[in-house]
């Protein structure tokens, strides 16, 4: 019942002009956001990695709290009352520019899938930080993977505006 609820919510969410899906088919997708935040990569590195609590929307965890949630070094895992989900392991951690991890984001876990996701910081040409997330998402699930993409965007979408919006000064 959960995972029908979580997809549902998945499929209500659109995107905007810095989110798009690159490639779908049956068997992967690959979605590409992208945002500049008017602050150094250190400080948007931080918020982005040790204050997930702060911009994840908590409708999109399974405690219903985005404070549960911490990537670190080791994974973007969610943990409260004896719980743990563990949503992505963390597989390169690069100060303040790069983190890659790998899994499956809430219900595609439960779906069979996993994936890959990027996360880059470079510096902007003007001032500020680009932040890129790429997700491979990849395997064989019965709900189809072609149709899961808009959705996934949508929802890594709204994770990186709350994020930029988090670290509007």
């Amino acid at each position: 019942m959960r995972l029908i609820f979580c997809l549902s919510l998945l499929g209500m969410l659109t995107t905007t002009a810095n989110a798009e899906v690159i490639k779908s088919a049956t068997d992967g997708f690959i979605v590409q956001h992208s945002v500049v935040i008017d602050h150094d990569s250190a400080r948007v590195f931080q918020v982005m990695t040790s204050q997930v609590g702060d911009w994840w929307d908590p409708a999109h965890s399974f405690s219903n709290n985005a404070d549960n949630m911490l990537i670190d070094q080791d994974c973007f895992c969610e943990r409260w009352n004896g719980n743990l989900v563990r949503h992505l392991d963390t597989t390169i951690w690069l100060e303040n520019s790069k983190v890659v991890m790998q899994g499956g984001l809430g219900p595609l876990k439960e779906l069979g899938l996993s994936g890959v996701m990027v996360w880059s910081l470079a510096p902007n040409r003007g001032s500020g930080t680009v932040v890129s997330w790429k997700y491979h998402v990849f395997g064989f699930s019965e709900a189809g993977l072609a149709g899961l993409a808009t959705a996934v965007d949508g929802v890594l979408n709204e994770q990186i505006e709350r994020l930029a919006g988090n670290l509007k000064d």
